[in-house]
């Protein structure tokens, strides 16, 4: 499950939401999904959504279910949606909305949501079920998350990724960059990693106190330094900032977007995810005039690349 969720969440567990559930093919819901996270304000009043993942309803294997929150003050949420997905060209979908309680939306949530290996090394421990986790290898090394407030479950096949980089080659005693942080998670995985800082930072600020929560409950494990920041590529840091690793789990529109950005930041080193297979070229397009691509990695149509900055002759 992937599930993002903005700063107009209420902290009272009666508040009541609309809740709209659309079942569509998988390639139309990633188009969906990318559609949510890169455009802020696309579907106005929109609390939250996270994607079903394993549903037993779920009439065909190559379908999935987006669950999408919206508050109550809405009109006609699903009418949105369905001009969103008209917008989108897609055009096979079925759309069901319903009101639902904070607390019931939470446990739907932890109910889809499971201790899971990520790695060799990694495991995903949801904070709620810390208590009760045995690690399996005296190397385990987990991850306790409370991803709730924002984008990075580990579940997603572009943080999967990531996160195995990291356990494959420890950022050991070295300075990174994540650049959009989400909930913290590949931020916790280098600093579990020994990495010696991380300097964090993302537009949203949900992300922002996901990001110190989860490491906060990571915090006994961790002997390296953690910054976090609001903001995106534009934040003055960025220009005197030194790192060993940039990591920047970002959709390829956002990459290219803020390829400027990227490219004056004073690292030689770069691993991107969030980029789809029919945008890989387009994004290897962008960058190769600064950077040479070393490694490539993909799962379920999702790519990892590591690259190097191009020595200047």
């Amino acid at each position: 499950m992937t599930e993002t969720e903005s700063s107009t969440t209420a902290d009272s567990n009666d508040e009541l939401w609309l809740s709209v559930r659309c079942v569509l093919n998988q390639a139309d819901g990633q188009r969906l999904t990318q559609a949510l996270d890169d455009i802020p304000g696309i579907l106005p009043g929109m609390a939250g959504y996270y994607e079903l993942l394993y549903d037993e309803s779920r009439p065909q294997q190559d379908t999935t279910a987006i669950i999408i929150y919206f508050d109550l003050a809405v009109a006609q949420p699903a009418i949105q949606l369905e001009l969103l997905l008209a917008a989108l060209q897609i055009e096979q979908f079925e759309i069901q909305q319903e009101s639902v309680k904070r607390l019931d939306y939470m446990q739907a949530y932890k109910e889809y949501y499971q201790a899971q290996q990520i790695s060799r090394r990694f495991h995903i421990v949801p904070s709620w079920l810390w208590s009760e986790w045995q690690a399996p290898d005296p190397d385990s090394m987990p991850l306790v998350l409370d991803p709730g407030l924002a984008f990075g479950t580990g579940q997603h096949p572009t943080t999967q990724l990531c996160l195995e980089f990291l356990d494959e080659h420890p950022p050991v005693d070295q300075s990174l960059i994540d650049a959009g942080c989400g909930s913290g998670i590949l931020s916790l995985g280098a600093l579990l990693c020994q990495a010696r800082s991380v300097y964090a930072f993302d537009i949203d600020s949900n992300a922002i106190l996901a990001t110190r929560q989860n490491i906060a409950m990571n915090q006994d494990r961790i002997t390296g330094s953690l910054l976090v920041e609001q903001g995106g590529f534009e934040l003055a840091r960025l220009d005197t900032i030194q790192c060993d690793l940039l990591l920047g789990n970002l959709t390829a529109s956002i990459l290219v977007q803020n390829l400027e950005g990227l490219n004056r930041i004073a690292t030689q080193r770069i691993l991107l995810s969030g980029i789809i297979q029919h945008q890989l070229e387009f994004v290897l397009q962008n960058l190769e005039n600064i950077w040479t691509l070393q490694e490539h990695k993909e799962r379920d149509g999702w790519q990892l690349l590591y690259l190097e900055r191009k020595t200047i002759a």
